[in-house]
C-alpha cells in the first residue's frame, strides 16, 4: 500500500489484549479514509498481542510500532504516541475497542469543514461485563447537541470525557504543553477538560462511530469492583487540573468552574468508587487541598454545601448529603426522560433544579429544596 502524507494520527496503546487487538487494528486499517498513520505503542505486555499487530504492519506501511522498554501504563503510552505522531489531527483508539469503517472520514470532515477545535461522535457500548450500567451509559454516551457550538461550561459538562470518540488538533497540544498525567488512572478526564480550556468551538456528530467494550479486567471494570485504592486518582486528577490551570494562567477566569464542576464532581466520583477502607485517604487529601487553595465563592447551593463540609472536615455528612440530593432528583433521574415521545437529556443538576436539553434549548426543572 502506497504511503500518503497522513491527515490523522491514530494512537493505539497495546498491553495484553490478544483476544481483541485483531478486531481493533483491522477496523483502523480498513477505514474508508486512508490518509492516516497508525501509531501502535507496545507497552511490554506478556501475551501475543504485538505478534498480531506485526502481521498487519508487514503489509501496511501506515502502521508505526513504537516500543517501550518497560510497562509504563496508558497515559505514558498515549504520550509516546503523540510524540511520534506527524499528522495535524489526532485520534485515539483503545486496543480492546474498534472503529466504525467511516469514523475517520466523518471525524475529519466534521473538524475540517466546521473549522472547530474538536469534534465528537456517539459511542456504541458492547457489554461483556457491567451490563447494569446500560441505562447510565445511554445518557453518558449520547450526543446531546447537533452541529457546531461555541464552547461553554454547559457544553463541556454535556460531553463524556473519554478521549477515543473525539478528534483533536495536535497544534493545540503542542502550543499549550498538554499531555496525559503519567501514573494516574482516569486520565481521559484531565486530557479532555484541559484541552477544552483552549477550544473555542466543538462539532457534534450524532452517529455511533466508536465501539467501546465493557469487559472483565478493564480499568473501569476494576474500578467498579472497588478492589483497590485507585479511586483516589479521581481526586488526584482534579488536583492535576488545578496545577495545570494555575501554570497556564487559566485558573482565575475559571475558578468557579474548577471548584463546582471539576473538583466537586471528581471528589464525589472518588467516594462513590472507593471501598470503605479507602474513604479516609480521600477525605484527607481533599481536606488538605481545600484548606490550602480554596477561596469561598458562590458555587450554587449543592456545591457550596459540599465545599463547606470538606473545608470544615465534616466528611461523615458528605455521603448522606449526596445520596439525599440524588433521591430528590430520582423521579427526574439521570435517565433520559420523554416529552411527547421525544428524548430529553439531563446535562447538569444542582441542589434544587436539573438542567435539561431538547432541540437545542436548555431548560430547568425545579425541585423543592428539602435541605
Amino acid at each position: 500500500m502506497q504511503k500518503k502524507s497522513p491527515k490523522i494520527s491514530i494512537v493505539i496503546p497495546v498491553y495484553n489484549v490478544e483476544s481483541y487487538v485483531d478486531e481493533c487494528i483491522r477496523s483502523v486499517v480498513n477505514q474508508t479514509f486512508s490518509d492516516i498513520e497508525i501509531i501502535v505503542v507496545d507497552d511490554c505486555g506478556t501475551d501475543n498481542s504485538m505478534a498480531i499487530v506485526e502481521k498487519y504492519a508487514k503489509t501496511d506501511n501506515r502502521i508505526k510500532i513504537v516500543r517501550h522498554k518497560k510497562n509504563s501504563g496508558l497515559s505514558a503510552s498515549r504520550n509516546t504516541g503523540i510524540e511520534h505522531s506527524s499528522a495535524p489531527y489526532l485520534m485515539f483508539c483503545d486496543s480492546d475497542d474498534f472503529y466504525d469503517p467511516t469514523m475517520c472520514q466523518e471525524m475529519f470532515n466534521a473538524i475540517e469543514q466546521s473549522g472547530s477545535d474538536i469534534a465528537m461522535c456517539g459511542t456504541n457500548v458492547i457489554y461483556e461485563a457491567d451490563e447494569e450500567f446500560r441505562t447510565s451509559d445511554i445518557t453518558n454516551y449520547s450526543i446531546k447537541y447537533t452541529g457546531t457550538h461555541n464552547v461553554t461550561n454547559d457544553i463541556i459538562d454535556a460531553c463524556n470525557v473519554n478521549v477515543w470518540n473525539k478528534i483533536y488538533k495536535k497544534s493545540k497540544l503542542q502550543e499549550h504543553q498538554l499531555e496525559y498525567p503519567v501514573g494516574l488512572k482516569y486520565e481521559d478526564a484531565y486530557f479532555f477538560k484541559m484541552y477544552m480550556l483552549w477550544a473555542k468551538n466543538i462539532t457534534f456528530i450524532d452517529k455511533q462511530l466508536y465501539n467501546y467494550r465493557r469487559r472483565v479486567g478493564s480499568i473501569m471494570n476494576q474500578t467498579l469492583k472497588k478492589c483497590d485504592n485507585s479511586a483516589i486518582d479521581h481526586l488526584k486528577i482534579a488536583i492535576a487540573c488545578f496545577d495545570y490551570m494555575k501554570k497556564h494562567k487559566k485558573y482565575d477566569n475559571n475558578s468557579k468552574y474548577f471548584w463546582s464542576s471539576i473538583f466537586v464532581t471528581y471528589f464525589n466520583y472518588a467516594h462513590w468508587h472507593a471501598g470503605k477502607n479507602y474513604q479516609n485517604d480521600i477525605n484527607k487529601l481533599a481536606y488538605d487541598f481545600v484548606k490550602k487553595n480554596y477561596i469561598p465563592q458562590d458555587l450554587g447551593g449543592y456545591n457550596n454545601r459540599i465545599m463547606d463540609m470538606i473545608a470544615n472536615n465534616k466528611f461523615k455528612h458528605v455521603k448522606k448529603y449526596v445520596l439525599g440530593i440524588l433521591s430528590i432528583l430520582n423521579d427526574i433521574d439521570s435517565k433520559t426522560v420523554y416529552v411527547i415521545g421525544l428524548p430529553v437529556y439531563k446535562i447538569k443538576y444542582f441542589l434544587n433544579y436539573a438542567k435539561y436539553y431538547l432541540f437545542g434549548i436548555q431548560f430547568k426543572i425545579e425541585r423543592i429544596n428539602k435541605f
